[in-house]
C-alpha cells in the first residue's frame, strides 16, 4: 500500500524572544488525503540538538504536538528549527523548518526613589500626602511601573507611577490614624519595570501629634464694680481636664468683637496643672452697665482651645454735688447750742444725694450725720466745743451710691458767757 503523503507546519509563539524568556512551538501534520489524523511522533532539533520529541495528538484529520523552548536553550541571534513528523500506519514522514531569533536582553537603567511629605508633622486627626518620585540614573525615558510604601514593616499602599518629564511619581494619601504617635518611618520601593532596575527610598520621617488635651477656662475678677477711672485685675485660669501637663500659649480678652489684651499663660500649681494670665483692665475700656469679657484660649501645644467669660460692671460718672450750711442761730453763748444744717444737693438732674456730713472745726470733728430724704443733714453744736469768737466750721459731704462729694463752710460767733456780779 502506497503510504499517504503529509504536510508539516510549524508556528512559535513569540518568534522573537529575549534569552530569558521561553517560546511555545506548535507542530501540525496534516494528511494529502483523507479524514484520518496521522499518529507517531514528532522531533524538534536545532542545527544538530535535539530540543524534545512529543506525540501527535488528534484533532479533526490533523495531528499537533507543541513544545515549550527557553531562550537559553537556543543561540542569541537567529535559530533554525526543524520539526520532523517520523510517520506510523500509513502515512508518510514530512518536516518543516523556521527560524526563531534569540535577542539580548536589555541593561536594566538604574534608578533612585526620593520621598517628600504635604506635611512632616500632622495633628492626629490629620493626613499627609507622601510622593515618591523614581529618576533613571540616564536616559530621558521615565520609568513606569509601581511604587510600595510602607510605615516601617507595615504596607500602607501601592500606587501607579505617572510620568513627569524623565522621571515619574506616584502619591498616597497617608492618615494619622495609620501610623503611631510621634515619628515613623515612611519608605517607598519601586518595584522595576522593562529597562528600569527597581529601588528603594531613603526614609521620610513624619511626626504625629499626640491627641490634644482638652482644658477648661475660667475667669474671674478682682473688682466686679469700678467706675471709670477705676482699674481691676482679671485673672484667667487655663486648666488641664487630664493627664498632668500645664497648658501652654496665650489667651485673649475680649468684649464682644472687641480685644482688650493678649496674655501669656503661666505655670501654677502640680497636684492639679493650670496657667493663668492676667490682665489689667480700666474702667474707660469698658462700657457703662454690665460688660460679660470672654476669655479665649486658642489651644497650644497637644492641648484644645477653651473659653470663660467674666462680668464686670462699669458705673456710671458720679453726679456732682453742692453742699451749703447754715446755723440756727449765727451767734450764740458758750453756755448755749446751735442746730447746723448741712444741705446737699445734686449739680444735675433729680436725684437726693444720700451718704453722711461731717462738722469739724479747725481739724477737729464736732461730729457727723447722715444725709436724710430731703437732703439734709443736722448736727446740733455747744458753744463749749467751739472758740470764743469767731468760728469757722467745715462740713464735708461723703457720697453714697453714685454721687461726688463736695464740701462747704458756715462762720458762726461765740459770745463768752456773761460774768455775775462780785461779791462784797
Amino acid at each position: 500500500t502506497v503510504p499517504v503523503a503529509t504536510t508539516t507546519s510549524m508556528t512559535a509563539n513569540p518568534a522573537s524572544l529575549a534569552v530569558t524568556a521561553s517560546t511555545v512551538l506548535t507542530v501540525t501534520v496534516k494528511p494529502a488525503t483523507g479524514t484520518a489524523a496521522p499518529g507517531g511522533s514528532v522531533v524538534l532539533t536545532a542545527g544538530n540538538s535535539v530540543l524534545g520529541t512529543a506525540t501527535l495528538t488528534a484533532s479533526g484529520a490533523s495531528g499537533a504536538a507543541s513544545f515549550t523552548v527557553k531562550g537559553t536553550a537556543l543561540a542569541t541571534g537567529s535559530n533554525n528549527l526543524t520539526a520532523t513528523y517520523t510517520a506510523t500506519g500509513n502515512f508518510g514522514d514530512s518536516s518543516v523548518s523556521m527560524a526563531v531569533t534569540i535577542t539580548q536582553p536589555l541593561t536594566a537603567v538604574p534608578t533612585s526613589v526620593t520621598m517628600a511629605a504635604s506635611s512632616v508633622s500632622i495633628a492626629a486627626t490629620g493626613t499627609t500626602v507622601v510622593t515618591a518620585t523614581v529618576r533613571p540614573a540616564s536616559g530621558t525615558a521615565a520609568p513606569g511601573g509601581t511604587v510600595a510604601f510602607f510605615a516601617g514593616s507595615k504596607a500602607l499602599g501601592t500606587e501607579t507611577l505617572k510620568t513627569s518629564g524623565s522621571a515619574a511619581t506616584a502619591a498616597i494619601t497617608v492618615a494619622a490614624s495609620v501610623l503611631v504617635t510621634g515619628n515613623n518611618s515612611i519608605t517607598a520601593t519601586y518595584s522595576g519595570a522593562t529597562g528600569f532596575s527597581g529601588s528603594p527610598s531613603s526614609v521620610l520621617t513624619v511626626n504625629v501629634a499626640p491627641v490634644p488635651v482638652a482644658t477648661t477656662t475660667s475667669a474671674a475678677a478682682a473688682s466686679a464694680s469700678l467706675t471709670q477711672s477705676a482699674t481691676t485685675q482679671v485673672t484667667v485660669t487655663v486648666k488641664s481636664v487630664s493627664g498632668k501637663t500645664v497648658p501652654t500659649g496665650s489667651v485673649i480678652l475680649a468684649r464682644g468683637s472687641a480685644a482688650l489684651g493678649t496674655a501669656t499663660l503661666t505655670a501654677i500649681g502640680s497636684v492639679s496643672p493650670a496657667a493663668v494670665a492676667t490682665f489689667s483692665l480700666k474702667g474707660t475700656a469698658l462700657a457703662a452697665g454690665s460688660n460679660t469679657l470672654t476669655a479665649v484660649y486658642s489651644g497650644g501645644s497637644g492641648f484644645t482651645g477653651s473659653e470663660g467669660t467674666v462680668v464686670v460692671t462699669m458705673q456710671a460718672s458720679a453726679t456732682g454735688t453742692v453742699t451749703t450750711a447754715t446755723a440756727s442761730s449765727m451767734s450764740f453763748l458758750q453756755t448755749a447750742s446751735a442746730q447746723l444744717t448741712a444741705s446737699v444737693t445734686a449739680a444735675s438732674g433729680t436725684g437726693v444725694p444720700s451718704g453722711n456730713v461731717v462738722f469739724s472745726t479747725g481739724g477737729k470733728s464736732l461730729g457727723s450725720a447722715a444725709v436724710g430724704s430731703n437732703g439734709k443733714a443736722i448736727l446740733v453744736v455747744v458753744g463749749l466745743a467751739l472758740a470764743t469768737g469767731n468760728n469757722t466750721i467745715a462740713v464735708a459731704y461723703t457720697p453714697s451710691g453714685n454721687f461726688g462729694a463736695s464740701s462747704g463752710t458756715l462762720a458762726v460767733t461765740v459770745l463768752a458767757a456773761p460774768v455775775g456780779p462780785r461779791s462784797h
